[in-house]
C-alpha cells in the first residue's frame, strides 16, 4: 500500500472495512457485551466461600495473563490476600493447600500454564481453571476442578472482557471479593459508548484512537504506568502494540524507573528521537507518584521524539482502567493498518511454538 494511501486510510471506513483484522474489529465492538457476560460465565462455580485460602496465584501467559494484572489493580485494597501473577512454568515455592490457583489459558494448550496446572494439583492447591477448550479444560473436567468456560473462536488477546468479568464474578461467588455487579454494569455501558467513539466511522479529528495511532506511527514506544495501578494497563498497551501493530513497544513503572531507567535517557541520542513515551495516569495515583510523572515527563520531553499522557476516564476504577484498555485496543489495530500489517497474524509467535515442539 502506498505511503500517501496509508496516510488517508483512517478517514476511509469503507477501505478499513475491506482491510485485514475484521474479526478483531468485531471483538472490539463487542467489548461491552463481553463485560456483561461475566455473571453467566461464572455461574458454574459453586456460590460458597472458600475456606483457608491465604494467597492467590494467577497462572497465565500473554493475552491470558493480562486479566490477572488488571484484576489485581481493580481490586486494590478490597482483596486482603497476597496476589501474584505467575508467567512461567511451575509454581512459586509457597503455593500449596492454602493457595487458590487461578489457571488461565484461553486455548487450553499453553505449555507453561499446563505445567503450572499439574503442579498445583499435586500440591493440593484450590483451583479454578479458565479456558475455552484444549487440554486444560479436558483435564479440569476429568478431575472435577471448578472451571469457567469462555466462548471459543477468538484470539486470547481479544477475549479479555470475558475473562475479566467472569473472574470478577467468580471471585465474588467464592466469597473473596465484593459484588462486582454495579461496577461491571457501569463499565459495560461505558465500553459500548466508547466503542462507537473509537470505531471506524468516527473521523480522525474526533477519534482519540486514530489520533494515537498517528502519533505512534514510525516510532518505538515505551509506556509508563504507576506500580499497582496503571502499570498493568501499560502491559496491555505493550502487548497490543507488539501483537496487533507488529511494532516494538515496552513498558516500565514508576517509581521504579526513577531509580534506574531514567538515567538511560541519554544515549544513543539520535535513536531516542525515534521513541514515543506514553504516560498512563489515573486519579487514584499517589500524590508523590503524580509529582514523579510530571517531573519525569519534563525531563525526557526534549530527548524523546514525542511524549504524551493518557488519563483513565470514568467513575469506578474498573471503568477508568478499561477506558485505557479500549483506547489502545482500537489504536493498535489502526496502527497495524498504518504499518500495512495484519493485526490478526501472530506468525512469529506461532513459528516459535513450532520450533519448540520440533526441538523436543
Amino acid at each position: 500500500m502506498a505511503e500517501g494511501s496509508l496516510n488517508t486510510i483512517l478517514d476511509q471506513p469503507g477501505r478499513m472495512s475491506d482491510s485485514k483484522g475484521q474479526s478483531i474489529f468485531e471483538s472490539l465492538r463487542q467489548f461491552g457485551h463481553q463485560l456483561r457476560s461475566g455473571p453467566s460465565l461464572a455461574a458454574s462455580l459453586e456460590s460458597q466461600p472458600l475456606e483457608d485460602v491465604t494467597s492467590v496465584v494467577y497462572c497465565g501467559l500473554g493475552g491470558s495473563a493480562i486479566a490477572g494484572d488488571l484484576l489485581q489493580a481493580v481490586l486494590g485494597d478490597s482483596l486482603s490476600l497476597p496476589w501474584l501473577v505467575h508467567r512461567d512454568y511451575g509454581l512459586p515455592a509457597f503455593a500449596g493447600p492454602g493457595t487458590l490457583a487461578l489457571v488461565s489459558s484461553y486455548s487450553g494448550d499453553t505449555e507453561e500454564t499446563l505445567d503450572a496446572f499439574r503442579i498445583a494439583r499435586r500440591r493440593g492447591c484450590s483451583m479454578v481453571c479458565v479456558s475455552s477448550g484444549g487440554r486444560l479444560l479436558r483435564e479440569a473436567k476429568r478431575h472435577d476442578i471448578p472451571r469457567i468456560q469462555l466462548p471459543s473462536g477468538l484470539a486470547p488477546r481479544n477475549s479479555l472482557g470475558f475473562a475479566l468479568s467472569s473472574l470478577l464474578s467468580g471471585l465474588h461467588r467464592l466469597g473473596l471479593t465484593p459484588d462486582p455487579g454495579p461496577s461491571l454494569q457501569e463499565a459495560a455501558d461505558a465500553a459500548a459508548q466508547r466503542a462507537r467513539r473509537l470505531g471506524l466511522d468516527t473521523p480522525l479529528k474526533e477519534n482519540p484512537a486514530k489520533h494515537l495511532a498517528r502519533r505512534l506511527q514510525g516510532r518505538m514506544v515505551i509506556i509508563y504506568g504507576s506500580a499497582g495501578l496503571t502499570f498493568p494497563v501499560a502491559r496491555r498497551w505493550r502487548g497490543q502494540i507488539n501483537e496487533n501493530s507488529k511494532q516494538l513497544a515496552w513498558a516500565a513503572d514508576l517509581p521504579e524507573m526513577n531509580h534506574n531507567e531514567v538515567a538511560g535517557w541519554e544515549h544513543p541520542s539520535e535513536m531516542l528521537k525515534q521513541v514515543a513515551a506514553v504516560f498512563l495516569r489515573d486519579q487514584d495515583e499517589h500524590p508523590r507518584i503524580a509529582k514523579r510523572f510530571d517531573i519525569t515527563r519534563r525531563y525526557i520531553q526534549d530527548k524523546a521524539g514525542d511524549t504524551l499522557e493518557c488519563d483513565g476516564v470514568g467513575g469506578s476504577r474498573l471503568d477508568r482502567m478499561l477506558s485505557l484498555v479500549q483506547l489502545v485496543d482500537w489504536a493498535s489495530v489502526y496502527l497495524a493498518i498504518l504499518n500495512d500489517a495484519d493485526p490478526e497474524s501472530i506468525e512469529a509467535i506461532d513459528s516459535l511454538k513450532q520450533r519448540m515442539q520440533e526441538d523436543d
